[in-house]
């Protein structure tokens, strides 16, 4: 197996490994991050990883809509490179498979990314979600092609409940393989951050409208997650 499949597969099998019904994103914090993030400001933090050229990236942020709607705003992800080209050089995201090998929980998406003076970066992510007891929504996703400016690029998403509205932490990690890409390291934290601001934005804008849209999302959510 190649070396990129095995770290993102390995990876995967951890983020998807059975987590603490008690357990919430918010224990990782300081008592301080904690009161930065009730206070509605974004936490960014990352993470340096041993023989990587990029740091991990870990975001908190408070949105002002449903775990469940932003689950299933989210995860219409044929529709991420509308709102996220302006801000992060999203020019494609199609989805190539919405039930990899007929499970509705896991979709194939392919991401083309414009990379200032490089070729542009052309990767698939194997996306699968997950509903916790406690009313919060996973996805988390891994890198299945070859091939590219990276060897693996791993990551999650989760939707908690929070006072009525949704505590919405975003993790992710690529490990490049393109020359200089050290040079790049605070570039990608701080894409990490736009990225999760827009789709933070886009989430309350598609709650607030409303719409069939909205209502095919959680009716595809719903059905896939059993309920």
């Amino acid at each position: 197996m190649k070396a990129f499949h095995r770290i993102a597969l390995t990876a995967l099998g951890l983020m998807l490994a059975p987590q603490p019904a008690s357990a919430s994103v918010l224990d990782d914090l300081t008592s301080a991050e904690r009161l930065l993030v009730d206070g509605g400001t974004p936490l960014v933090k990352s993470r340096d990883v041993s023989g990587s050229s990029w740091p991990s990236v870990f975001v908190y942020q408070i949105v002002n809509t449903t775990p469940e709607k932003a689950m299933a705003v989210f995860t219409d992800y044929g529709q991420q490179a509308s709102y996220l080209k302006a801000c992060c050089n999203v020019l494609v995201s199609r989805v190539l498979d919405p039930a990899v090998d007929g499970d509705l929980t896991a979709q194939r998406v392919l991401y083309e990314i414009q990379v200032p003076i490089v070729s542009n970066e052309r990767y698939e992510l194997r996306e699968e979600m997950s509903r916790g007891e406690d009313g919060s929504y996973r996805v988390v996703w891994a890198k299945v092609s070859t091939g590219g400016h990276s060897d693996a690029i791993v990551g999650r998403a989760v939707f908690e409940p929070y006072k009525g509205k949704t505590l919405f932490f975003y993790y992710n990690y690529t490990k490049m393989t393109m020359a200089g890409a050290g040079l790049f390291a605070g570039e990608s934290v701080k894409r990490t951050q736009e990225t999760v601001t827009a789709m933070a934005r886009h989430m309350e804008q598609e709650s607030a409208a409303g719409g069939a849209r909205l209502e095919a999302n959680v009716a595809r959510v719903r059905a896939a997650l059993g309920r």
